[in-house]
């Protein structure tokens, strides 16, 4: 193994265009475009959570990338071929932190001056683009005069402006407006005075100069300018925000903007001088790139060639065609889980606390199961069975289980079922048992694996794609965590033997731990999305841990929003926000109206800190209360209360009159 860490990720930034190129792995056909639009005429906004590649996605197809996946052409040809000039900007390039105004008299002063900072940061790397371009196509006129010429009709000093000769000489120009910005903003430090005249108003410059590159060589006037402004979020005041919206509502179908952020990015759509808010679909178009990357159909193929694509840049592997899912021990589905529940190793069947625990439960309900039919309800439904089909079996018992009908027959109708489940798990007569088992079987091996001394397993490359939710960077987070690993122990996992379950689990764990407690934190709405998660958290392990689960793979939701406070709105949606948990657009119908409640999945990356499962099946409904309870921080002492009341109904399936239990933690291990 190689000591640098081939799945390591640093932020997108910090690549090269080269490396950004090398990289590179198209999710599917058109991808780039079908994100980007090069050809919408209104501008957009490009949101996701962090690692979604808001970053990669706008590099890949400014200037200076695609220049270099096509370093056999012309510049001009280039422009031509790709049909689009994409000038790409940081926006944590502007140090926006400095534009700040710490008065209420010179707002509107520094929020111009921010503006047109803006454009000439922008203007400097169009012009790098343009200089390149000329540079690169000989024999080739470009119509430096009167290019010039209208640019200078856009400036204040126009005779100034109109002395330039040449592109190098207008890039030095731009240079020399940035330094006088700069010694401004220095010397404001000292005044306490703003003494600066911009050299243009808002919105000329940047916007206009479309006009004169179309002068400046025809093949321009069909290509639109897309100027990629990355991390939005960077522009820490709403006026700063204001800027963006007013040059949105500046610019024509042949100038528009294509920005990048976090989902808690837009502070505002308003214009300056407290002028109208920009309308989506009007001015411009909002993207949401984790609703993306989750409907997308081939992820896995492409996470697979994503990772390989690394590996054979770091020269581990030789070639693509490496089969990367033998890296990883999986768990041994056949036989009922045989081989993984020996690994679990259970020393004496009689000890289960499953069995005990089910056994507690029907002595603790007075006339509901007769006492001295306990034993022999239990052994018909786990009599000479695998260890999963006992616990299967009582599961069924749980949910089949009614007050009107013999409980003894009902037990030896799931025994029969699973005795020819055995013989032919295909006979149709037994279809709802299969398709029980099929469905509940990854919970029943957790709770196992709860039951055991082992960790919780979390194991194989399939199931780290899925964790990912179409997040790459969550991907690398886990392999760069198993890789870590690895070289500590010396393992070399990738040309050896596979890394085994049990590493795997604890890699994930770390990567766990990392994304949610590490990783995310900006402050107290951070901090009040992450407790209210982890009181989620708590709900869905007593759920999937329970005597009588509620719903397969417990891991999604779904309530009304009618009726929650102000305070679990706001931290739903910063729970959102920072991808704690994502929200499944279609919803739930409500049995009871018409309308349809939201409906919200936890996100898989947290799961291994609570046991929890990372497949999307059944959501469990809540009601306003317990909603409240969980994302209302002045209702923490209600949430502990109605947990308990949880655990009491999904632990003790026969009978709904809690005050006769004489105990509720029988499940509880």
């Amino acid at each position: 193994m190689i000591n640098s860490n081939p799945f390591s990720f640093a932020k997108a930034s910090d690549y090269s265009d080269e490396e950004i190129n090398k990289l590179w792995i198209d999710i599917s056909e058109n991808f780039v475009e079908a994100v980007i639009e090069p050809t919408l005429r209104k501008s957009k906004f490009i949101l996701g959570g962090k690692g979604t590649g808001k970053t990669h996605l706008l590099r890949h197809y400014s200037y200076n990338a695609t220049k270099l996946r096509s370093s056999n052409l012309t510049g001009l040809d280039i422009v031509n071929q790709h049909q689009s000039l994409g000038v790409f900007l940081r926006a944590n390039a502007l140090d926006a932190s400095r534009f700040i105004c710490l008065n209420d008299i010179d707002i509107s002063k520094w929020q111009q001056l921010f503006g047109v900072h803006l454009e000439l940061k922008l203007a400097e790397d169009l012009f790098s683009i343009l200089i390149d371009i000329e540079k690169t196509t000989p024999n080739v006129k470009f119509n430096n005069h009167d290019f010039i010429k209208l640019l200078s009709t856009y400036v204040l000093n126009e005779n100034e402006f109109s002395n330039l000769v040449d592109l190098i000489s207008v890039k030095n120009w731009i240079h020399q407006q940035l330094k006088k910005i700069d010694n401004a903003i220095n010397a404001y430090a000292f005044t306490k005075s703003l003494d600066i005249i911009p050299p243009f108003s808002l919105g000329t410059f940047s916007i206009k100069i479309k006009n004169a590159i179309d002068i400046w060589h025809p093949s321009f006037k069909n290509i639109p300018l897309l100027y990629l402004i990355d991390e939005i979020e960077n522009f820490y005041t709403e006026s700063q925000q204001e800027i963006i919206n007013t040059l949105i509502r500046y610019s024509s179908g042949s100038v528009t903007f294509r920005i990048s952020g976090r989902l808690y990015a837009l502070k505002t759509y308003s214009t300056i001088g407290n002028g109208e808010e920009n309308r989506e679909d009007v001015e411009f178009k909002k993207t949401y790139l984790d609703d993306i990357l989750q409907e997308v159909s081939n992820y896995k193929d492409f996470a697979y060639s994503f990772v390989k694509e690394r590996l054979v840049y770091e020269k581990i592997i030789d070639s693509n065609s490496f089969n990367l899912s033998k890296c990883f021990e999986n768990v041994n589905k056949n036989n009922h889980y045989k081989e993984f529940i020996d690994y679990l190793n259970f020393n004496n069947g009689k000890d289960f606390k499953f069995i005990n625990g089910f056994i507690e439960t029907l002595k603790e309900i007075p006339n509901i199961i007769e006492p001295n039919d306990i034993e022999e309800l239990l052994n018909i439904l786990t009599r000479d069975f695998s260890i999963i089909l006992k616990k299967h079996n009582i599961l069924r018992f749980a949910k089949e289980y009614k007050s009107d009908e013999s409980y003894l027959a009902t037990a030896n109708k799931i025994r029969n079922d699973c005795t020819l489940f055995i013989q032919d798990p295909k006979d149709p007569s037994i279809k709802s048992y299969r398709d029980s088992y099929s469905s509940w079987r990854k919970d029943l091996i957790a709770q196992l694996n709860k039951e055991s001394s082992k960790p919780m397993i979390y194991a194989g490359l399939d199931t780290f794609i899925e964790m990912s939710s179409g997040n790459p960077r969550n991907l690398l987070s886990i392999l760069g965590a198993a890789y870590d690993l690895a070289r500590f122990k010396n393992i070399d996992f990738i040309n050896g033997k596979p890394l085994s379950i049990e590493d795997q689990s604890k890699a994930v764990l770390d990567s766990a731990r990392f994304i949610f407690e590490q990783d995310s934190n900006f402050g107290r709405p951070s901090d009040l999305a992450r407790d209210a998660v982890k009181n989620l958290c708590e709900l869905l392990r007593v759920a999937r841990f329970a005597l009588n689960i509620p719903e397969v793979s417990p891991l999604l939701i779904s309530f009304s929003d009618e009726g929650l406070t102000k305070q679990s709105k706001e931290t739903l949606q910063s729970a959102l926000n920072y991808s704690f948990i994502f929200e499944i657009k279609n919803g739930r119908p409500n049995r009871n109206n018409l309308k349809i409640n939201r409906k919200f999945s936890l996100n898989p990356m947290i799961s291994p800190i609570y046991g929890l499962p990372i497949s999307k099946r059944g959501d469990i409904g809540l009601p306003p209360n317990l909603v409240n309870a969980i994302f209302d921080f002045n209702r923490a002492k209600e949430f502990e209360a109605l947990l308990k009341n949880y655990n009491i109904k999904w632990n003790q399936p026969f009978t709904r009159d809690e005050s006769s239990l004489a105990h509720n933690d029988l499940f509880n291990f």
